[in-house]
């Protein structure tokens, strides 16, 4: 299996994203909590917006990957999914 690949960018100028069942996000290599030094891990929320986390949403057909990096609960960075209706802690 590859990872997910970029397939175009929304008109919102965000980059869709394809990939199939079991593949991976590539982690990156920064820390999730900008106002501690050291690399920490995100959160997975199941219940949404949350503190140095991550969480999904799905609408029609597209599924959305947001994640928190200051700490105020609100969506610094989202990724847009095609043709993936959900994805697993262990994914991100």
């Amino acid at each position: 299996m590859g990872k997910p690949r970029p397939i175009g960018y929304g008109s919102d100028g965000k980059v869709l994203v394809h990939g199939d069942a079991g593949e991976d996000l590539p982690g990156g290599g920064s820390g999730v909590d900008t106002l501690a030094t050291g690399n920490q891990r995100f959160a997975f929320s199941e219940s949404g917006a949350q503190a140095n986390a991550v969480w999904l949403r799905l609408e029609g057909d597209l599924l959305y990957l947001s994640g928190d990096v200051d700490g105020d609960a609100v969506a610094d960075f989202e990724i847009t999914f095609a043709g993936i209706t959900t994805l697993a802690a262990t994914d991100v």
